[in-house]
């Protein structure tokens, strides 16, 4: 029983292993259509802490990704929080996935980029936020 236990227990962690790395080759080949698009644009901002981040984002596509190197690791009850500004409201765009202090994040934005006149990133409680709650980290016109 203990042999079987341990085998599920291993095909389990096989098969999320699995799904992460299909996640993350999909966010892959989304992220080279949008540097590769005819319109494709990049921004990339230094924060006060040393932090990079990059915006790319093609509007022919309807799509944007993000990468942040060298955020740092915050509390189990705070994330990143992405959003876009349509008019003078600040819609959200997704979470920044965890990751360990400084190690290089990537995310694409969710919701509509059309319309969208500028991107920020805040840090919010755990599991987000409808509207912004702190002053952002950054913000960058598109």
């Amino acid at each position: 029983a203990g042999l079987a236990g341990w085998a599920f227990g291993q095909s389990a962690e096989r098969g999320r292993l699995e799904e992460q790395l299909a996640q993350a080759q999909q966010t892959q080949a989304t992220m080279l259509g949008i540097l590769t698009a005819a319109d494709a644009q990049v921004a990339t901002a230094r924060m006060e802490d040393g932090a990079v981040v990059t915006l790319a984002y093609a509007p022919s596509l309807n799509q944007a990704a993000v990468t942040a190197h060298g955020l740092p690791e915050l509390p189990d009850d705070q994330t990143y929080e992405l959003w876009l500004q349509h008019d003078d409201q600040m819609v959200p765009a997704g979470l920044m996935p965890a990751g360990e202090a400084g190690a290089p994040m990537m995310k694409l934005l969710e919701g509509q980029l059309e319309g969208a006149s500028a991107f920020g990133i805040t840090v919010e409680p755990a599991g987000g936020s409808p509207a912004p709650t702190t002053e952002p980290l950054m913000v960058q016109e598109l």
